[in-house]
């Protein structure tokens, strides 16, 4: 239900932190990031198809769901085979970040997915549960 409460408050205007300050993975200190800071060099990780410093910022028991509450993945072993998979087949692959909301541990994105092999590119809400160890450690897609 917390989750349902932060999309509608991101689309009916709710007070959210918004930034568009462009860092790499590099320019970021991964032992103590903000939530942005970790989730923006996960995609920055995820345009350059770094598949070690793409899992770097994610959980080891990562769990991703098809919003609300549909699992489609879960634990970094299973995403290491599906985006080493990924990035090897669409070497063009990258997100675009166009609008970002913070709030506590929450990062929410609306990302628009280009590159890949098959040719249709495709926008996304993702939003992102950052832990106390620093790490994402749910993702919800809404699509």
């Amino acid at each position: 239900m917390r989750i349902i409460y932060f999309v509608v408050c991101i689309f009916l205007g709710a007070p959210l932190a918004f930034a568009f300050e462009k860092k790499t993975f590099d320019d970021i200190k991964l032992d103590n990031p903000t939530p942005e800071e970790l989730v923006m060099a996960q995609i920055d990780a995820y345009n350059t198809g770094d598949i070690n410093s793409f899992l770097s910022t994610f959980a080891p028991d990562i769990k991703i769901y098809n919003f609300p509450d549909q699992l489609s993945t879960s634990g970094i072993e299973k995403m290491r085979t599906s985006f080493s998979h990924v990035f090897t087949t669409n070497p063009d692959l990258h997100a675009e970040v166009e609008i970002k909301g913070v709030k506590g541990s929450f990062v929410i994105l609306h990302e628009t997915i280009t590159g890949l092999d098959y040719g249709d590119d495709f926008d996304v809400i993702a939003i992102y549960e950052v832990n106390q160890n620093n790490k994402i450690h749910n993702l919800w897609f809404v699509r």
